[in-house]
This record gives structure tokens, C-alpha cells and sequence, in this order.
């Protein structure tokens, strides 16, 4: 399997600077997590040199619901083995809960870094994936009535 992704430490190779892989590592720790913390206070950061921008934006989708009736939403997996450990019958009936975001209005928030006008051939390859705890200050962000750009609305 080839390796895809590439880490901060990783990267300490290409590094010109003078300095160790600790502090390299601490600085750009540092860095990220200040970039993170202002998208979650609501503003879109443009990024150097010209790598786009980053910030949290939102889809607002209508329910829809496959032939069976069930909606086609994600599943709250959480919810779902609370429900299955006090309801043998749900279990044996493989009874899924979905996630409704309905304390966002049915938004559904993630984060986004756009790349429009960015010169870096094949950037349609990079990713940006945010860490669980970032993801979980997101998502309390959220849950105490952030309100975050809404790119679009899905038919």
C-alpha cells in the first residue's frame, strides 16, 4: 500500500531552517491550533503563499427517505448501542438511529479548505483532516448556538 499521507514530522525534512525537530514540531503544533481556533470563532482564514482559505461552512438538506421509508441520513452510532443495550428487540431488528441536526435547524457544518485559485498542480489530491479533539470543539462550538456560514441548500 502507498503511504498518502503526511505528517508534521514528516515534513521537518524539507524544513531549511535551522532548528530542531521539536521546536518544528512545537511551532507548527502552535500554529494550527491558532488557525484553528479562529475558524471556530466564525472567521475564514486565507492562508500563505497562497494555499486558499479555511473555514467552517454548512449544508442545509431536505430529509429524503430511501423506498423503505428510512431516511437517508447519517447514522448516530452513539445513540444507536444506547438504544440496542436497553432494547434487545431493536438490536435483533437492527433498528438504526439517525442524526437529524435538528439543534442546527437540520444544518449539517464541516470543515472546509478551499482551494479556488490556488497554482498547485493536482491539489484536487490534498486533504485537510482536522483532529477528534478539534472536531469535538466544533462541535461544542456548535452545540452552544455557533452559527456558521451556509454554503448551500440540497434539493
Amino acid at each position: 500500500m502507498i503511504k498518502t499521507d503526511v505528517n508534521i514530522a514528516e515534513t521537518y525534512e524539507s524544513c531549511t531552517a535551522n532548528v530542531s525537530l521539536k521546536l518544528y514540531n512545537d511551532l507548527n503544533k502552535a500554529f494550527n491550533q491558532f488557525i484553528v481556533n479562529r475558524v471556530i470563532e466564525g472567521e475564514r482564514i486565507t492562508l500563505p503563499a497562497k494555499l486558499g482559505s479555511v473555514y467552517i461552512g454548512g449544508t442545509k438538506r431536505k430529509k429524503l427517505f430511501n423506498e423503505d421509508g428510512v431516511p437517508l441520513l447519517p447514522p448516530d452510532w452513539g445513540a444507536t448501542k444506547k438504544l440496542w443495550a436497553k432494547n434487545p428487540e431493536a438490536k435483533k431488528k437492527k433498528t438504526i438511529l439517525r442524526h437529524t441536526n435538528e439543534h442546527t435547524g437540520g444544518v449539517s457544518y464541516r470543515f472546509i479548505w478551499s482551494k479556488k485559485d490556488v497554482p498547485i498542480p493536482n491539489k484536487v489530491f490534498m486533504s485537510f483532516r482536522l483532529t477528534n479533539a478539534n472536531k469535538k470543539k466544533v462541535s461544542k462550538a456548535i452545540k452552544k448556538g455557533k452559527e456558521y456560514i451556509i454554503n448551500k441548500i440540497v434539493d
